[in-house]
């Protein structure tokens, strides 16, 4: 279901083109919108307070569009009630066996909790909302007595069965709503985000009756478009939430799509056998691609006259004739046989489906595969889709400009007049018109370095040995003229290269031993640098994914040898363009400079950049999907002038609750230690961008990381400044001009390369600032959000606006500008390498994570002959 990383760069999303005297998206969702071609009436407000000093002024100025809309409060007291519902212990035999049996229950339950108390008729004359969880909101105290409806022990009808809940509430809290207004009147010096929490929940509330709910998104699904996949259907929807800004609080709409299983399937047998597989013979590859779907999906059964809900573990490779359990008379007895005496059902040698009870007692049952049907809407998350759908649902999820904020606005519209008299009981009134918001674009730096040339091509390996090896059916005659190809691109961009060797074709079977391979490489071919063919289909029983993550496991772990694997369906006739992105990456890797932004722009800056080193901090965490439990923490440090060549250091950890970087004293001082092997000195200056943190975790930031990066200061008995930016790729904000560019070849609405914005929309208990380094030729603009959480250096709000944006160049993938900082793109990507490694370590020995940190530890660290290059590049 996965593929690997190809290691190239690329863009995706859509432009506008004139058509006619409208505007339309280029592809998109297909259809013309042209009721939707201008831009939605946007309105002004004053600001009411600001973080000082957190504006700059440089750049020309120009007025735009966010998707954000005005909150405004009004002074009310809200109670704060906890709800616990539990299952009364007293439960007759025959519901103790439903709660035995049946997985259902734990999100059954919880369904028909909420359900319980979302009935209008539970509470008399109180207006409420409620988070389906623990906490209940009201305007009103409640009367136990006379308001209530709610008896303490409740009958819940669950799969079929009345099931009796016990119910307590508890009052836990008095809030006043009084704290916004005095926050912006500056008479207190913070809002507490428990009150932002209850108007996000009021909103969730009111949405969450209109809409499908998945991962805090809301998705219409009356209208569930069909794709160019028979696996999945498409539904779309939004995201909400509430900001805090510099004009108030802020509701803050999103578009979202996303994947939900197709509509055509109905039995889980139907599911698997779409896969081209017989259930009767499952390959132990295609068993764990299927359960890789198949996991924690629901599913239903129906045999025995009820039906029950389960969350689906996946399939095992036992059949019905192969599990036995014992009955309550003690006999002894096999799946299919028991199906066949009491349900008188002929049960198939299909695989069985494992599910798993949750509770104290967690119990394992098998249920037959022919048995269980799949209930409709079920959505995907994208580790469980391919590489093609994810593709598609880029696609579809991508809207122009004029199309985005026209379909936000209505969904903001629909928001605003739905239940307008809750909406007013809790003091909340929502303007249905975007905010505008004026910002600046900052002037491009200069870059040296063209198109077509590099600016200081590798010359180190020159005369070091290299070889071209490809893993699928392919002649080596062939292998041979591709080779003669990157030896000409590198000529051209002026590097040379001397013939290789080996050139050779290594078809995969199931006895290929990669160690031998690339043993035999380093040992005795003695390789440098290695180009890799990996097939695009699976091969041997490995997919495309673990053949990739093999050869990074034993090339940048074990041997050292600086790799650039490439599509081996290239060999017969490269895209386009194709071996120009090629050659940037292997000019990266051999230590060349492509193009770098010119020094004299640098030196401009307040600091001497010089004596600076830039680290960028990444925690990979794992999916829910993942087998791995572990995160993987990588920070990279810029040891040179240029800031083009880095320093690498990983380190595996428990996932831990505030998601920090439990080793980054160890790991900033082996880039220090880096920074000082290169330059002998270390550096004056520490200019760190923590990437993958909420506001949430600032604290975590303030009271955790620093001190640790302190302590590593501390060993250089030296001292260093720190300047540390949190960037946040993710945010949900986009910005647009509000008049359309038509100075192009295309008009566009998206907003120029450097655009800041530093008022307005931005949190004003922070310095910080939106910043759109890049042109979006496609889709809508999406800025990055930087929070500077301590800068030692002092630096202006212009000052630093521009150090930011010159970081998001000189990027070895790209002569172009990156939408974020290039060491935070490094050391993502430098966390992602660690991960195939992991894996990669996980198919060999097949051994648990959570027992082998430290071992997992040795597997990540990077061999010292590579650790100076841009390897995970």
């Amino acid at each position: 279901m996965s593929t690997y990383r190809n290691e190239g760069g690329g863009t995706s999303g859509y432009r506008i083109r004139p058509s006619g005297d409208n505007f339309s998206p280029r592809g998109g969702t297909g259809s013309g919108y042209s009721s939707l071609n201008v831009m939605p009436e946007s309105v002004n407000h004053e600001s009411l307070t600001k973080y000082t000093n957190n504006s700059g002024s440089e750049g020309r100025t120009i007025d735009l569009l966010c998707n954000h809309y005005k909150v405004t409060t009004t002074d009310k007291v809200i109670f704060h009630y906890d709800i616990n519902m539990s299952i009364r212990k007293n439960q007759t035999k025959e519901n103790k066996d439903i709660r035995s049996r049946s997985d259902s229950l734990s999100s059954s339950e919880s369904d028909e909790e909420n359900n319980t108390l979302n009935k209008p008729e539970i509470f008399k004359n109180i207006p409420y909302c409620y988070d389906g969880g623990n906490n209940l909101y009201t305007t009103r105290l409640i009367d136990f007595k006379g308001d209530l409806k709610l008896k303490e022990i409740i009958p819940i009808s669950v799969n079929n069965r009345t099931i009796d809940f016990k119910v307590k509430i508890t009052n836990v809290d008095q809030i006043s709503l009084k704290e916004v207004e005095d926050y912006y009147r500056r008479k207190q010096s913070n809002l507490p985000q428990k009150i932002v929490s209850i108007y996000e929940i009021l909103i969730d509330f009111i949405v969450g009756k209109q809409f499908s709910v998945f991962q805090r998104k809301f998705y219409d699904l009356s209208k569930i478009q069909s794709g160019k996949s028979d696996l999945v259907q498409f539904a779309n929807g939004f995201m909400s939430g509430i900001r805090m800004t510099e004009v108030g609080l802020s509701l803050n709409l999103h578009l979202k799509t996303a994947c939900i299983l197709h509509s055509k399937f109905t039995m889980l047998v139907e599911l698997v056998t779409r896969f081209g597989i017989r259930p009767q013979q499952f390959p132990k590859n295609q068993l764990a691609e299927i359960n890789r779907l198949i996991r924690h999906l629901k599913m239903c059964t129906k045999h025995n006259s009820k039906e029950f809900t389960y969350t689906i573990d996946g399939l095992v490779p036992k059949t019905p004739s192969d599990v036995t359990f014992v009955q309550k008379d003690g006999s002894e007895i096999t799946v299919k046989r028991y199906f066949a005496e009491k349900y008188l059902i002929n049960l198939q040698e299909f695989p069985l489906v494992a599910t798993k009870l949750r509770g104290k007692n967690s119990i394992s049952i098998m249920i037959p595969l022919e048995l269980c049907f799949i209930p409709e809407n079920q959505f995907l998350s994208n580790s469980k889709i391919g590489f093609e759908t994810q593709k598609e649902l880029l696609f579809k999820s991508t809207h122009a400009p004029n199309v985005y904020f026209n379909k936000i606005t209505n969904y903001a519209k629909m928001i605003t007049s739905s239940e307008t008299g809750l909406q007013n009981e809790f003091g909340m009134q929502i303007d249905s018109k975007p905010l505008s918001v004026q910002g600046r674009v900052l002037p491009a730096p200069n870059q040296t370095g063209n198109r077509g040339s590099f600016y200081r091509p590798a010359t180190k390996f020159a005369n070091s040995k290299w070889g071209v090896i490809c893993f699928d059916q392919i002649q080596n005659d062939q292998i041979k003229l591709f080779a003669n190809q990157i030896i000409e691109k590198a000529s051209e961009y002026g590097i040379r290269l001397e013939p290789p060797h080996p050139v050779i074709n290594i078809p995969l079977t199931s006895s290929t031993n990669f160690q031998h391979i690339f043993y035999n490489l380093f040992m005795k071919a003695e390789v440098k640098f290695l180009f890799v063919g990996i097939p695009q289909k699976n091969i041997a029983g490995m997919t495309s994914a673990q053949i990739y993550g093999m050869v990074k496991f034993y090339c940048d772990q074990i041997y050292g040898i600086v790799t650039q694997c490439f599509k081996s369906d290239y060999i017969n006739g490269a895209p386009r363009g194709y071996f120009e992105n090629f050659m940037l990456k292997v000019n990266g890797k051999l230590g060349g400079l492509n193009s770098i932004v010119e020094p004299n722009v640098v030196r401009d800056l307040p600091i001497q950049m010089e004596n600076t080193m830039m680290i960028g901090c990444d925690v990979n965490h794992p999916v829910a999907t993942e087998k791995s439990r572990c995160s993987i923490s990588a920070a990279v440090g810029s040891i040179d002038s240029y800031y083009s060549e880095y320093v690498a250091s990983i380190r595996v950890q428990e996932k831990t609750k505030d998601e920090s970087i439990r080793k980054l004293d160890v790991m900033v001082y082996e880039l220090l230690t880096g920074y000082y092997q290169r330059n002998s000195q270390y550096p004056e200056n520490l200019i760190i961008f923590r990437d993958g943190t909420s506001e949430g975790q600032f604290t975590m930031i303030l009271k955790i990381e620093i001190p640790l990066i302190q302590l590593a200061i501390n060993k250089t008995g030296k001292k260093i400044n720190i300047t540390l930016i949190v960037v946040q790729k993710r945010t949900n904000t986009r910005i647009v001009m509000q008049n359309a560019d038509t100075s192009g070849r295309n008009p566009t609405f998206n907003v120029p390369s450097g655009t800041v914005v530093d008022g307005v929309i931005v949190e004003p208990m922070y310095k910080m600032f939106y910043l759109n380094s890049h042109f979006s030729p496609l889709g809508t603009s999406k800025p990055s959000k930087y929070v500077i959480l301590r800068d030692d250096l002092n630096m202006t709000a212009d000052q630093i606006q521009k150090l930011c944006f010159y970081a998001c160049y000189n990027n070895i993938r790209t002569r172009k500008v990156l939408s974020c900082p290039t060491p935070i793109r490094y050391a993502d990507l430098c966390a992602y390498r660690a991960k195939l490694h992991v894996e990669a370590q996980r198919i060999l020995e097949e051994n648990s994570d959570e027992e082998i940190i430290e071992q997992l530890n040795s597997i990540v660290h990077v061999n010292e002959n590579i650790q100076n290059r841009l390897y995970y590049c």
